[in-house]
């Protein structure tokens, strides 16, 4: 089952993304950045971060 906004939403609405503002070949360069810094900070993180992990996890491999 597919959540989440119907495709071209973003576009439609003039709302900014990764990719409209960097475009195809950078934005998911940056994203697998963020995606890095949000995971090695959450391996440093005292209590319980597996959670926060996966969410991490599930958004920056959603589309694949």
């Amino acid at each position: 089952e597919q959540v989440g906004k119907p495709h071209g939403r973003d576009e439609r609405h003039g709302n900014l993304t990764y990719l409209s503002l960097f475009g195809l070949a950078r934005a998911p360069e940056l994203a697998a950045e963020s995606h890095a810094k949000a995971t090695a900070a959450l391996a440093l993180a005292s209590g319980v971060s597996e959670d926060l992990r996966r969410v991490a996890q599930y958004i920056f491999t959603r589309n694949e």
